[in-house]
């Protein structure tokens, strides 16, 4: 999925929010009574589930009072649709195109910045875990299945954890947990795959004199949800010096 995309229409999503809260529509009932529409689809437009169509930001304009940024938020629906067409052109061959170009940027780069609140960083991925994250792309975009092909270019990645100078900052939201890609053994595996990386940047960090590390697993099941714990992951590695922390928690309740 575009990131750039998703992130665009979130924040649309955001805006029409705002707009029916100010027109005093208390919540999503009211409005979708007032345009005739199901309740489920103002909740999918707000939060970002659902593209926009032009007809859709002419009534919620109209609606709330906001006629003058129909223009405005038109121009942002016509442009998240071109985002998503960029990405849909990208992977009409499949997914391994994709995969073979960001090897390219990996080898060039020395300092990532990697924020995901909802999977864990492909660099990081289990071989199980990544099959399924392309299953899911195959399936969602309906383009051929060449979800082993790409599997397989995205685990060359994590060469670049141990080659070169490179530095990775790597922050994973809580839902990187929670969305079930693959079930609980694969859920498993990925979460200790996740715990070995932290404990190589421990045990490279010991000799450093000059490197303090920080590593904080606190594991406690949840009772919600025992067979998949709830983690918050902040990471940095240094090829050479590296650090790392984590801490997982369980839902309304500090472990």
């Amino acid at each position: 999925m575009s990131n750039q995309a998703q992130e665009a229409r979130q924040a649309l999503g955001a805006r029409l929010r705002g707009f029916r809260k100010d027109a005093g529509f208390a919540s999503g009932r009211a409005l979708a009574r007032a345009l005739g529409w199901q309740e489920s689809k103002v909740s999918r437009l707000e939060n970002g589930k659902q593209n926009a169509s032009e007809d859709d930001i002419r009534l919620w304009c109209t609606a709330t009072g906001r006629q003058d940024h129909i223009d405005d938020l038109i121009a942002t629906v016509r442009h998240i649709d071109e985002l998503w067409q960029e990405w849909r052109r990208l992977l009409q061959t499949g997914a391994e195109k994709r995969q073979s170009q960001g090897l390219h940027v990996y080898a060039k780069t020395k300092v990532f910045r990697i924020w995901h609140p909802t999977v864990v960083w492909g660099t990081l991925q289990t071989a199980d875990y990544a099959a399924e994250t392309f299953r899911q792309v195959v399936d969602y975009y309906e383009i051929p299945d060449d979800a082993e092909a790409a599997t397989a270019k995205r685990l060359e990645r994590q060469q670049y954890l141990y080659q070169g100078s490179r530095i990775f900052n790597v922050l994973l939201g809580e839902q990187a947990l929670y969305s079930n890609l693959g079930g609980p053994e694969v859920m498993k595996g990925q979460l200790d795959r996740l715990l070995a990386v932290m404990r190589l940047a421990a045990a490279a960090a010991a000799h450093d004199r000059h490197h303090r590390v920080r590593l904080k697993p606190r594991l406690r099941q949840c009772p919600e949800q025992r067979s998949l714990p709830q983690v918050r992951l902040r990471m940095a590695l240094v090829h050479g010096r590296q650090s790392a922390n984590a801490r997982a928690q369980c839902p309304n309740e500090p472990c």
